[in-house]
């Protein structure tokens, strides 16, 4: 995994505060991130008419509208209401995905963030995928339940297939930020960015939070509501906060 510095998290309140910007600029620059009044209009248009149709109708709408924004889209995806994408050109999705009612699916950063997510993967409602300047990789058939998060700063996270992600759960890639300095803010000091990598057939528990620098194993376990900050091995079973092996499935 990459260990890089960054500053990528405060990017968009620098952006925010930039006077020789206009708020139009700003606002095309977060949503869409591209050059074009026409890219924006095609966006805005899709998102206001779509984005909440109720029903069965609003399915269909936004299978097929919402293709039109993504990098890449498969067959048979299903878009519920109030999905929030950011900078969607970058965003690929497989065949038979579901995406639920209100979930994030944010790119926004520099040309190395991207999203992807495999063939008939489950992402629950009010998830959250964040990739700034980073990657976020998602295997097939995978379920990433409500209310989890998943956070890339310029580095990758990868989770494999068949994994099932529990509600709250939360995978934090690049989140340790430098303390040496005391002359500026923390948050103007960059960040150690190392990334995450799940391995296939992982179950992870409610409320488990991986952290920045972890690789777990294919096949293991993760117990409700624990706390990994180190590498757990193939077959695993872990629990606690930190969490600890308790024994193995082989």
């Amino acid at each position: 995994m990459n260990n890089l510095k960054s500053k990528q998290a405060t990017s968009i309140h620098f952006e925010l505060q930039d006077e020789h910007k206009s708020s139009f600029g700003k606002y095309k620059n977060l949503t869409i991130g591209e050059k074009g009044i026409f890219s924006l209009l095609k966006y805005e248009l899709i998102i206001s008419l779509f984005g909440n149709f109720p029903g069965a109708a609003g399915y269909f709408l936004r299978s097929r509208f919402y293709n039109l924004l993504l990098k890449k889209v498969g067959k048979g995806v299903i878009w519920g209401r109030n999905v929030t994408l950011r900078h969607p050109h970058k965003i690929e999705i497989g065949r038979g995905v579901a995406i639920n009612d209100f979930v994030v699916l944010d790119a926004y950063g520099g040309k190395e963030s991207h999203i992807k997510i495999g063939d008939e993967t489950l992402i629950s409602r009010n998830a959250v995928l964040n990739s700034k300047g980073g990657s976020i990789e998602i295997g097939k058939m995978t379920n990433l339940g409500m209310m989890s998060t998943i956070f890339s700063r310029d580095c990758r996270v990868r989770i494999g297939n068949n994994v099932l992600i529990s509600a709250y759960c939360y995978f934090m890639g690049g989140g340790s930020h430098s303390i040496e300095r005391t002359d500026i803010p923390i948050s103007e000091q960059g960040a150690e960015c190392k990334g995450i990598d799940i391995g296939d057939n992982v179950w992870f528990g409610a409320g488990v939070k991986v952290l920045d620098g972890c690789s777990i194993g294919r096949d293991s376990v993760i117990g409700a509501n624990s706390f990994v900050n180190h590498d757990i091995p193939e077959f695993a079973v872990a629990a606690g906060s930190p969490a600890r092996i308790i024994k193995t499935r082989k």
